[in-house]
C-alpha cells in the first residue's frame, strides 16, 4: 500500500527564529506599555488629590476674599490704619510733648547653654 497523504511543509528554523524574536519584541512592547499605564494611574490619583487640596484652599480664598472687600471690613481698615475720617469727624493723632524724645526699651535674647567642644566636633564631622 502506497502512502497517499500529501507531504506537510515543515516550517525551516530561520522562519521559527523570527517568530520566537517577533514574539519576545511584542511582549517586550506589551510591558512596557503596561507599565506606563500603571505609572499614569498613579499619576492621576496624586493629581486628583492635589486638585481637591487646591480646590479647599481657593473656597478658602474667596471666603476670605468677600470677608476683606465687604463694607464693614474696609470701613474698619479706612479708620484704624490708613487715618480716614468720615464727614463730621476729627482726625486727632497723638504726638510726644515738645523737647521729650521718646526712648526705646530693650528687649533681651535669651541664649541657651553654649554646647561643648565635643558637640561642636561631632556636628562639623557628621552634621548632627
Amino acid at each position: 500500500m502506497a502512502d497517499s497523504t500529501p507531504p506537510r511543509p515543515r516550517i525551516s528554523r530561520a522562519w521559527l527564529i523570527v517568530l520566537v524574536v517577533l514574539a519576545v519584541l511584542v511582549l517586550g512592547d506589551l510591558n512596557r506599555r503596561m507599565a506606563n499605564a500603571r505609572r499614569l494611574e498613579r499619576d492621576a490619583v496624586e493629581l486628583q488629590t492635589q486638585v481637591a487640596g487646591l480646590q479647599v484652599q481657593n473656597s478658602d480664598l474667596q471666603t476670605s476674599v468677600a470677608g476683606a472687600t465687604s463694607e464693614a471690613s474696609v470701613a474698619e481698615w479706612a479708620r484704624g490704619e490708613a487715618g480716614l475720617v468720615r464727614p463730621g469727624e476729627h482726625l486727632i493723632i497723638p504726638v510726644p510733648a515738645a523737647g521729650q524724645t521718646p526712648v526705646p526699651t530693650p528687649t533681651s535674647v535669651e541664649q541657651g547653654p553654649a554646647p561643648s567642644h565635643w558637640a561642636i566636633w561631632w556636628a562639623l564631622l557628621f552634621g548632627g
